[in-house]
């Protein structure tokens, strides 16, 4: 059986690097997933979505997916101390 973890970091940086593709060739081949967030359940949720267009499947997800990147941002702000 192929599963795969599904995590919001996880999809986060597959469609980063990847874009759509990346995250269809990451969810096409498990047979079952493990989801850990609202994120990855609500992708999950679509992606099994019968009856709807894949164009739209696809933006839906697409869109989900961007939302929560940009929020996530891309770089933590780190603290920088000076002293003297």
């Amino acid at each position: 059986m192929n599963r795969r973890r599904i995590t919001e970091d996880v999809l986060i940086e597959k469609y980063r690097y990847g874009g759509i593709a990346g995250i269809e060739s990451y969810l096409i081949p498990a047979d079952a997933f493990i989801m850990s967030d609202a994120l990855s359940s609500d992708v999950i949720d679509l992606f099994n979505k019968y009856g709807m267009d894949n164009i739209d499947k696809w933006n839906a997800i697409s869109r989900l997916i961007s939302d929560a990147s940009i929020k996530k941002g891309f770089h933590e702000k780190k603290k920088t101390t000076i002293t003297g």
